[in-house]
């Protein structure tokens, strides 16, 4: 047996191994700590679309007060039942992903209201686009959505028939008035009308984007795992899943609790106002969210749209920081929308091979952004207007 090993064979064998090993880990150190640079220059440009811990445990909370109250009002004892299961669930995944309890980290309605009432009056108020993201994400949240695999068939027939957002939510605290979530609601199907042409079509178009996992916190979830490894090394090495997801949350807010630092809580930042469009450029990419093969992405790309012209239309044209915001959002969007005809592109030239189903609905989706391209542009040019008329004025002096 000696005499017929290829000792050298083997010695060479383990050395390539070895090398390929060394380059492979090479090449995925430098493909993440490109993917962390990325996502730290999104949430650095786009941090107007970002909501701290803080608010969202005040969104999440009013998220959990609207299904609350429609599985209340729902009269089919078997439906009511399975909001309430639903209702639980989504609590759960919630805080699991946070690591926190999800009877003390979500709280009731009384609660809420002082919560934002002191968030408001704190310093989170030097910044208000946060109370239009807040009013924006409540409008179109929609839930009922599978939280997994087996909720597909459990699901079936139920369907989210309240009107919190709209209705109560304004009544139940001095924040947010129902002008301001009236005015978000015009804003919104001006946007869809202009995107579409058509002024029929359904606003809560956007609910679609809960279906994907990512209208509530999903980009931070996302990203996490993929940052953790470049700030904890060896503390998250061999962690896969919802293990892996946790420990990078903690990493990414300074440690866990025990350890002195933020939690997991201090790693989540929500993305809301159409940042999860602006978000696919920036990290996860653009397949999956309006790539051909997406059965949403015709609406996912018109909610998101319609949800990121309504914030930016909210921002006072007047500030020093609108301009910049909305010129970086066009930016990247325009990307997007180039990204989206390349892979529409890709998808033609399969000939007969291609999906023509997948096709019209990539085009339409390209249309949305190009559409949200223009009307971006418009938004910027307003901004531009009080500076040049400053400056006009100056001269005359």
């Amino acid at each position: 047996m000696l005499l017929n090993v290829n000792f050298v064979g083997i010695a060479r064998m383990a050395v390539a191994i070895r090398a390929d090993a060394s380059d492979i880990a090479d090449d995925l150190r430098d493909y993440m700590e490109h993917r962390a640079e990325e996502y730290f220059a999104f949430t650095r440009d786009f941090k107007l679309l970002e909501l701290s811990p803080r608010q969202a445990r005040i969104l999440l909370s009013y998220e959990a007060i609207a299904t609350q109250r429609d599985a209340l009002a729902t009269k089919d004892e078997n439906a009511r039942a399975t909001k309430r299961k639903w209702l639980s669930a989504f609590k759960g995944a919630q805080a699991g992903r946070l690591g926190v309890d999800p009877d003390e980290y979500f709280l009731d309605e009384a609660a809420a209201r002082c919560e934002l009432e002191e968030a408001a009056g704190s310093g989170d108020s030097d910044d208000p686009a946060w109370l239009t993201l807040l009013a924006l994400e409540l409008c179109f949240f929609r839930p009922y959505y599978p939280l997994d695999d087996t909720w597909d068939g459990r699901l079936r027939g139920v369907k989210y028939a309240g009107d919190y957002a709209k209705k109560d939510f304004p009544k139940s605290q001095d924040v947010v008035s129902q002008g301001r979530v009236d005015g978000i609601l015009k804003d919104y199907r001006h946007y869809v009308a202009s995107l579409t042409g058509s002024t029929k079509k359904k606003v809560a178009i956007a609910g679609a984007a809960v279906t994907l996992g990512i209208a509530t916190g999903g980009l931070a979830y996302a990203f996490a795992p993929v940052i953790a490894p470049l700030l904890a090394g060896e503390a998250v090495a061999g962690l896969s899943g919802a293990a892996l997801t946790s420990a990078s949350l903690a990493a990414v807010g300074g440690g866990s609790l025990a350890a002195g630092g933020l939690g997991m809580a201090g790693g989540t930042a929500i993305i809301a106002g159409g940042g999860t469009l602006l978000g696919t450029a920036a990290g996860a990419g653009v397949a999956g969210l309006t790539s051909a093969g997406s059965p949403v992405s015709e609406e996912f790309a018109l909610g998101e749209c319609a949800k990121l012209l309504a914030f930016c239309g909210s921002l006072p044209a007047d500030s020093p920081s609108t301009a910049p915001f909305i010129s970086r959002a066009k930016d990247q969007i325009d990307r997007v929308a180039a990204k989206t005809r390349e892979e529409l592109e890709e998808e033609k030239s399969k000939g007969k091979e291609s999906d023509k189903k997948a096709i019209k609905n990539e085009e339409t989706a390209a249309g949305y952004l190009e559409g949200c391209s223009r009307e971006l542009q418009r938004l910027l040019e307003k901004c531009q207007l009080p500076l040049q008329d400053e400056k006009s004025g100056s001269g005359g002096d």
